[in-house]
């Protein structure tokens, strides 16, 4: 479900139009998945989380910890079963995204190959996650948003930063990389934070802008030139953000850009 179905199900639900940020925050925690959407918006208004403001409906508390309960729960029983080893490649699957490749998943724990499949048929035989030519699947993307709740804000930080540094070290130049590989790298680097360098999480939200650009994925090319130029790449002009924001409809770039411009050369 999109965010603007998910947005008339908890308009519906409470009442009230939800602001952008409800939206998201509530399809983060629920998967996307309407019912427990419904389930997370119940909640948050019967412990009396949600108030209205200028934009619409928003919650006092952060959504995902406040719905984890309820939605997590099952996962999470299940999780806890496991070695700890298993728990540790789950993590890092979880933070690469909904599957990723036995290779990565090595680079990134340093254990064998070997080892990290022992792992994987542990979860499978759970029905947690799926072996599919050599990547690994979640098998629900609420499985993957389970993980990531009992990692905590400080822990998945620290390891979006293991897990950049690994896979930077097996791809140093993104200029030579495919932009899917530059898009995962770029992604880690930026959900780092405070524990990445700056100059480094630019250079590679710049090069994963730019192949976003090239392959007219605005939205994500905006996201990732704002990224960049937030962090001090002299490339990623205001220009650049601006066009594409303005080819992803953003509408804080409509008035910067009367009429469509010609694209630059990235």
């Amino acid at each position: 479900m999109d965010l603007v179905d998910l947005a008339a199900v908890l308009q519906e639900e409470l009442g009230g139009r939800p602001s952008r940020g409800l939206v998201r925050a509530i399809a983060d925690a629920s998967g996307g998945n309407p019912l427990l959407a419904r389930v997370a918006a119940a909640q948050l208004g019967r412990t009396g989380q949600i108030v209205e403001r200028d934009d619409g409906l928003v919650s006092t508390g952060p959504v995902p910890e406040a719905v984890a309960a309820d939605i997590h729960a099952p996962y999470a029983s299940a999780i806890e079963s496991l070695p700890a080893d298993t728990r540790e490649v789950l993590s890092t699957l979880a933070v690469l995204g909904d599957q990723a490749s036995i290779a990565d998943l090595t680079a990134v724990t340093g254990r064998t190959p070997s080892e990290v499949i022992e792992a994987v048929v542990a979860a499978e035989d759970l029905v947690l996650v799926r072996l599919v030519d050599e990547r690994v699947q979640f098998s629900h993307e609420l499985v993957r948003r389970s993980v990531l709740v009992m990692l905590g804000e400080s822990r998945r930080q620290l390891l979006h930063a293991r897990t950049a540094e690994a896979l930077s070290r097996q791809t140093p130049d993104p200029r030579l990389s495919s932009s899917e590989r530059v898009e995962l790298i770029a992604n880690q680097w930026e959900r780092a934070g405070v524990l990445a360098d700056p100059a480094v999480t630019a250079g590679w939200a710049f090069a994963a802008g730019v192949a976003a650009y090239k392959n007219t994925i605005w939205s994500e090319a905006a996201r990732h030139l704002s990224v960049a130029g937030a962090r001090g790449n002299e490339e990623a002009t205001d220009l650049r953000i601006g066009q594409a924001k303005y080819y992803a409809l953003d509408p804080s770039a409509r008035a910067a850009f009367s009429r469509p411009c010609n694209r630059p050369v990235l």
